[in-house]
């Protein structure tokens, strides 16, 4: 109806409804051309990005069913899903990328209303997850619903933050696409990061996500406009939460559904404070009954569970006859889902929402089984018992075990389950309280507040330690922090981190950068960084040590594109006590000063800081992804000093230019060598003709400039050679990316070679638990024959 109208935005490509249709018409006539048939299964193993939505659109054309695979999840879990669904095929960013000589004509396949439209995984109750069959019928059902209440008209922007592997975000991606509207997608780094997140929803009219993620803007001193609307699911909606969005919102939705409904079942437009425990009324199309334990209907005002029947039924489990017969039942002749969730009506009508009948809970918005998590702990071999609770937003693990070591387990965790599936805390017990009948009594386990901690509680003594210990405690979900803890230990993450340095200027006046966490990581020293800060200016520096101590030579490590160095502190760590490491982080960070602009200006600041530190060589170096590159260009200008470089060390770092200009093939970012050529006019244009909707690719924030900046500087960079070696150490997603050249395009720059080192993971996680351990053990290798 109106093809030149903006279908999506995305880090700030954008594409119109004719530009998207024609691509994902290429794709899925490419999908054809390797022997995808209706209904067979596609896995989706991409990032969040404009590549992923049009696998989505892709798929659902040639009337397949798309699986998403995250991968952020754990290898061994993504491989247990692909060997659960048994996908035909999975598409990557390579395949996606290839899709230009595939014409670009509809696919003929008209989709059928019973035919399965995907298929998701979720936590299951058997320790092994459970795959949901979702049908064109259902989908559709429930997006005409939506479009005309909570309602969506073709100009409105929605905001998209949620994983393909969540159901939920089926509404984010298709509800703007079959409307007419604007999707602005979220990727995984924008949609955790508050600041980037606030920046993002600038001119935005709608944005669904979880009680979590509302509280994360909110803690950043977000306040909603007053032309956002609002959709909350995913978990019960706090009376205080609905209290502070109904400040300055358009209007709030408090949504509820189980994913076996096709993800929103019920709705209801909150007004008050106390409308948050109303989970409303059902959907079009959708019926809910009340029952009690004989499948009775309850009166008003008693509870009971809660059944689902209607056009948003999924077909049932993937593979799993006994589990589909168990959940959807069949009551007086018509098919429902037994939800396990306990409701009442009220006397308006509505469903009040009381909580879970079983042992199934949610955090952060995550369904998750607890029974998956115990199993998953019962196979490590010095566990012999366990019980998983969840409590205040945390997941706790009593444990029964031989002696362990906490992060051995928690790695062994991170081989199997996702990272919102791992507990917070873990606690040993001599043995577990059962029940009469000999099952474990969840009752009579000991509150958090009355087991024994890892290390004494250290109290706080001063008023800013006081405040900053109940600062913590709101961050963490924990009410027994002393300032002698670790703020990672207890949780903490950079997401987190940002939250915390924002209320830290709110509430002492002081700006402190991140990397000030790789040496104060208590409350303690915290303190004492906040106290040194309001007497004395801080000396401003982009050289940060990382870990300072050791007595073997220093390892400098530059910044990637965002700038920060928070993705180097576990692998420091891993390198060694005896190993020092520095690193570059990004001028600008703290919104003080410009961001530099070329990668040689980046490398000539610090080479200088590097020789004011070591004046004599020679010299180890290493970055990541883009900091490989400016790791690079320092080491170009310490060969023109006539210095050497005893390692170069890029940790799946590409050369970006040589990509764009289609050096390696016509495969390589062939849509993104377009983008760069045209991305100029094409964004003059869009924001003359929308120029309500600019702030939506203007990401005003510190951290985003750096971002935006460091990415033109990578784009723009011509590299000159180097006398010395490359070492390049590669995870197999970044060279299947980058069409299996397995050298990225450094051989040209590099007269000493390029020597290569295959590391696991992939480019989003190497750097975490359990893949940090092996490649800090290829970097200490590849440092050892140095020495």
């Amino acid at each position: 109806q109106n093809p030149e109208a903006v279908a999506l935005i995305c880090q700030g490509e954008i594409l119109t409804y004719a530009q998207l249709n024609h691509q994902a018409n290429q794709l899925a006539n490419a999908l054809q051309a390797v022997g995808i048939e209706a209904q067979q299964i596609v896995g989706i193993e991409q990032e969040r990005g404009i590549p992923a939505i049009l696998s989505l659109l892709a798929i659902l054309k040639i009337g397949a069913t798309y699986l998403p695979l995250d991968t952020s999840l754990p290898p061994e879990r993504r491989e247990f899903l692909r060997e659960q669904a048994n996908p035909t095929f999975i598409v990557s960013d390579a395949f996606v990328e290839d899709r230009d000589r595939f014409p670009s004509h509809f696919p003929s396949y008209p989709s059928k209303a019973e035919e399965i439209a995907y298929v998701l995984f979720t936590s299951g109750s058997t320790g092994k997850p459970k795959g949901i069959q979702v049908p064109h019928r259902a989908l559709t059902n429930f997006l005409l619903s939506m479009q005309e209440e909570p309602g969506l008209t073709a100009q409105a922007i929605l905001v998209a933050v949620t994983t393909l592997s969540f159901d939920i975000a089926a509404l984010e991606i298709f509800l703007p696409l079959i409307t007419g509207a604007t999707l602005s997608l979220a990727t995984r780094d924008e949609a955790t990061t508050p600041h980037k997140l606030i920046a993002l929803l600038q001119g935005a009219t709608h944005l669904q996500a979880t009680p979590a993620t509302w509280r994360m803007l909110l803690d950043a001193g977000w306040t909603p406009p007053p032309t956002l609307t609002l959709l909350c699911g995913g978990e019960a909606l706090p009376h205080d939460l609905a209290d502070q969005l109904l400040v300055k919102g358009a209007c709030l939705w408090n949504l509820y559904g189980p994913t076996e409904t096709t993800i929103w079942s019920t709705a209801k437009k909150v007004e008050h404070p106390e409308d948050a425990s109303s989970i409303g009324k059902p959907i079009a199309n959708t019926r809910v009954y009340v029952l009690d334990e004989a499948q009775e209907l309850v009166p008003i005002g008693v509870p009971g569970e809660l059944y689902i029947g209607g056009d948003g039924l999924a077909r049932g489990y993937l593979n799993r006859p006994d589990l589909t017969e168990e959940r959807f039942v069949t009551v007086r002749g018509e098919r429902l889902y037994k939800t396990g969730d306990c409701v009442k009506w009220s006397h308006n009508h509505e469903l009040q929402f009381l909580g879970r009948r079983d042992n199934q809970v949610k955090i952060r918005g995550f369904r998750i089984e607890l029974q998956e998590i115990e199993t998953v702990l019962g196979q490590h071999p010095q566990v012999r018992a366990n019980v998983v609770v969840a409590q205040n937003e945390r997941l706790l693990a009593y444990l029964v075990a031989d002696a362990l070591v906490l992060t051995e387990l928690q790695a062994f965790l991170r081989q199997w389950l996702p990272d919102y599936m791992i507990p917070t805390q873990f606690f040993l017990m001599d043995s577990l309280p059962l029940t009469p009948n000999g099952k474990i009594d969840r009752n009579a386990l000991p509150r958090v507040e009355g087991l024994s901690r890892h290390a004494p509680l250290i109290e706080a003594v001063s008023d800013r330690e006081r405040q900053l210990v109940a600062l913590w405690c709101e961050l963490l979900n924990r009410s027994d922090i002393g300032i002698q803890d670790n703020f990672f230990d207890l949780g903490g993450h950079s997401v987190l981190a940002v939250r915390m340095f924002a209320q830290i200027e709110t509430l002492f006046g002081v700006h402190l950068p991140l990397t000030v966490l790789f040496e104060a990581t208590t409350i303690q020293a915290l303190e004492q960084r906040i106290a040194s800060a309001s007497t004395v200016p801080i000396t401003r520096t982009n050289l940060v040590p990382i870990q300072p101590t050791g007595t073997r030579p220093i390892l400098f490590v530059a910044h990637s594109r965002g700038g920060s160095l928070l993705n180097y502190r576990l692998l420091a760590k891993e390198l060694g006590p005896d190993q020092p490491v520095y690193g570059f982080q990004a001028q600008g960070l703290d919104g003080l000063a410009p961001p530099l602009t070329t990668i040689q200006e980046m490398a000539s600041l610090y080479v200088k800081e590097l020789l004011r530190l070591q004046p004599v060589g020679p010299y180890r170096l290493a970055g990541i992804s883009g900091g490989a590159t400016i790791a690079f260009e320092m080491a170009v200008q310490l060969e023109q000093r006539g210095e050497k470089v005893a390692l170069l060390a890029m940790i799946d770092g590409f050369l970006i230019p040589a990509f764009y200009q289609g050096s390696l093939g016509h495969r390589l970012d062939r849509h993104l060598g377009r983008l760069l050529h045209h991305s100029a006019t094409t964004l003059k244009q869009w924001r003359e003709d929308h120029p309500k909707r600019e702030q939506l690719v203007t990401l005003p924030s510190a951290h985003q400039k750096v971002r935006e900046t460091n990415d033109m500087a990578l784009r723009a960079y011509t590299p000159s050679p180097i006398s010395g070696t490359i070492t390049q150490l590669l995870t197999r997603e970044v060279m299947y990316r980058t069409a299996h050249d397995p050298r990225l395009a450094w051989e040209a720059y590099a007269k000493g070679g390029v020597e290569l080192h295959f590391i696991p993971g992939d480019h989003g996680n190497m750097t975490e638990e359990p893949h940090v351990h092996e490649l800090a053990t290829t970097l200490r290798r590849c440092l050892d024959r140095c020495l």
